[in-house]
């Protein structure tokens, strides 16, 4: 009867950590992936694969082209060149800004990007 409530106990150990507990995510096109994390904020992160990932930011709204993400945080935007991003680089060497609206406007109209959709995740 003890080996068989060991076993018993052994195996409701088991179970009751077979649960998936990592957060949140939702993949952008590219090498790229969002996390929410405990307090419902967001952050992007460059995929590392087997889920690490290298951060490049927390993210309130996002949007992409096929060679550079958008990202509005409180009431600043910035910019990630995906061309020039990799998997190493720091979030300080990759991600430019803050821009505030008009500066990024202006920077939309350089890069010949009409209608960027940003939306929350």
């Amino acid at each position: 009867m003890k080996k068989f409530n060991v076993l018993l106990y052994c195996l409701l150990l088991l179970t009751t950590g077979c649960g998936d507990m990592s957060s949140p995510t939702k993949n952008i096109p590219g090498p790229y992936f969002l996390e929410q994390s405990d307090s419902d904020k967001w952050r992007l992160y460059y995929d590392m694969g087997n889920g690490d990932g290298h951060g490049r930011g927390e993210v309130d709204e996002i949007g992409w082209t096929d060679k550079h993400i958008f990202i509005k945080l409180n009431s600043e935007f910035y910019l990630i060149d995906k061309t020039k991003d990799e998997q190493f680089l720091n979030a300080n060497e990759i991600v430019e800004g803050p821009f505030d609206e008009t500066k990024f406007k202006s920077l939309l109209d350089s890069l010949n990007i009409r209608n960027l959709n940003l939306r929350k995740p």
